[in-house]
């Protein structure tokens, strides 16, 4: 019978974390119905609780927050644990208004850190109004009490010549500079990366299901503000999520990330579990993945990250092993020899050498590719 795979880890590596993603909330919370104003977050990057834009007080018995809704956004090779979070403003209400809720990720000095980096997974059904309208439903902001401003806002439209399609765009402040791409698939899976730079511009990188993410920031994007932040504004203070009549109803978003780097708002390939950190519960998961896919319990196919399948392809396999592997000793943690020893028994020799031999993948492909031909074998 195969011993459990990663049983030595344990042994040998420390709980891993980012150390500069300042927000991770994979919305893995129970209370389907319920605002998300008031829930705590749960991850390691956690700093607070979400709380109001404005609206806090229910109107007519309705509060206009966003709520946890039930399931997830799912986008291949990324995690999905928990639910996710529902932006509409038409629970009932004779007059709903726009309002969010916001997520403080600390204060983030101009001085100190010149760009800030925020990511999601999200659903946009298709808009309803023309496209010379827009309404935006995300980004950052310096509010602490009162009024406040939007920075990075993330904004969608119609597009103009795609009937049905949607566009997204991106502000420096406001709805100043707007910068648009598109045209998007409604009801479909985007993973949207958003930044900004103080007295700089904001920058739009939304990829579709299929579409390869770097690992490093790109040096084109796909869509870039007009012009420079013209205003004054030293710090940020939030991520929000807002809802909005003249947006489309029902926009559904997960994962949410914010952090100093573009690295930070990647999913930590190797957490299984989708804490914000990398441990022995992370390879007792993919162990029992791995497990389970070989005696056909999880069928070809049909693995999902939380069964260790963090490259999307639906197995979990070697190239599985090599990027959590990879992604502790990344980031300072160490595997045993013992343990070694057991990935060559498993995954066949060479898996060692080619470990070591790709300290910073550019790609989960060349992960893949790397090892393909080392899964092979099985120890009985």
């Amino acid at each position: 019978m195969r011993k459990t795979l990663s049983t030595l880890v344990i042994l040998s590596s420390a709980t891993v974390a980012s150390a500069t993603t300042l927000v991770h909330d994979a919305i893995n919370y129970s209370a389907v119905g319920n605002p998300i104003l008031g829930v705590a977050q749960t991850n390691a990057a956690a700093i607070g609780i979400w709380t109001s834009q404005g609206k806090a007080t229910p109107i007519n018995g309705y509060t206009v927050e966003p709520v946890i809704t039930a399931g997830n956004v799912t986008y291949p090779g990324m995690p999905a644990v928990g639910n996710s979070v529902l932006l509409n403003n038409t629970y009932g209400q004779a007059s709903p208004g726009a309002n969010g809720s916001r997520l403080s990720v600390g204060t983030v000095n101009s001085s100190t850190t010149p760009t800030l980096y925020y990511s999601f997974i999200v659903s946009v059904p298709t808009p309803t109004l023309p496209s010379s309208s827009s309404a935006y439903f995300a980004g950052l902001d310096n509010l602490t009490s009162g009024t406040y401003t939007t920075f990075a806002g993330l904004f969608v439209r119609q597009d103009a010549t795609v009937s049905g399609n949607l566009d997204l765009g991106i502000s420096t402040s406001g709805s100043i500079n707007l910068g648009w791409s598109g045209a998007y698939t409604p009801n479909t899976p985007l993973f949207v990366v958003g930044s900004f730079t103080f007295g700089g511009v904001a920058t739009l990188d939304v990829y579709p299901v299929g579409t390869a993410i770097p690992t490093a920031a790109p040096g084109s994007h796909t869509a870039v503000t007009s012009a420079v932040d013209s205003s004054t504004v030293t710090q940020i203070k939030n991520f929000y999520l807002r809802g909005n009549l003249s947006e489309p109803q029902g926009i559904t978003a997960d994962e949410v990330k914010v952090g100093t780097t573009w690295s930070d708002i990647l999913p930590l390939y190797g957490d299984t579990n989708d804490d914000g950190k990398i441990n022995a519960d992370d390879y007792a998961l993919i162990d029992r993945g791995l497990s389970r896919y070989q005696s056909g319990a999880i069928a070809p196919g049909a693995a999902v990250w939380t069964d260790g399948d963090f490259n999307g392809d639906g197995a979990v396999t070697a190239a599985d092993y090599m990027i959590i592997d990879q992604a502790l000793l990344n980031q300072g943690g160490t595997l045993s020899p013992s343990l070694l020893a057991e990935r060559e028994a498993e995954f066949g020799a060479g898996y060692v050498s080619a470990l070591t031999a790709v300290p910073e993948p550019a790609s989960l492909g060349l992960i893949g590719i790397g090892v393909a031909g080392l899964f092979g074998r099985r120890r009985k």
